[in-house]
């Protein structure tokens, strides 16, 4: 089966989930990359007010089609209770994902509306949810159980 795992990661904690999820699934990674939003005090209360307000940014990435995979994983941090606004930017812009599943990393928590409009902006059911605290995934050098068992009933599909 070919996968595809998508990220987005400021700070470098959803960037080594993706990187392991990656690994594990033998899937093609593609990292989003935008400009405004930076380490700091600043870019993190941009980052907020422009999640808050629904400002999705310009994206830039490998352009592969999403559609020509069997399974995409997205993975995102959370910004004030939504996936980052890159990686709703991806969603809205990605068209004809087949399978999907969702990861979204996190301080607290992250409400279950953060996976609800990724899966309404990508246009697509995702088959599993999973949270990780950041400090869970700094932590550890592997995935969560769940994850992991998720991830071994895609590679055998």
């Amino acid at each position: 089966m070919r996968s595809l795992v998508v990220y987005f990661s400021r700070t470098g904690t959803t960037r080594k989930v993706a990187e392991l999820a990656a690994r594990s699934l033998g899937a093609d990674l593609v990292e989003l990359h935008t400009q405004p939003y930076g380490l700091g005090l600043l870019h993190y209360v941009r980052a907020a007010y422009d999640s808050v307000k629904g400002r999705l940014p310009r994206i830039e990435y490998d352009r592969i089609e999403a559609a020509s995979y069997d399974f995409v994983l997205l993975l995102s941090p959370v910004w004030a209770g939504h996936a980052a606004t890159p990686m709703r930017a991806y969603a809205t812009e990605t068209k004809g994902i087949k399978r999907a599943a969702a990861v979204l990393c996190c301080g607290g928590h992250a409400p279950p509306r953060a996976f609800d409009e990724l899966a309404e902006l990508a246009q697509v059911r995702l088959e599993k949810r999973v949270v990780l605290r950041q400090a869970d995934v700094k932590r550890s050098a592997t995935l969560p159980a769940d994850l992991e068992q998720f991830l071994a009933f895609i590679r055998s599909a």
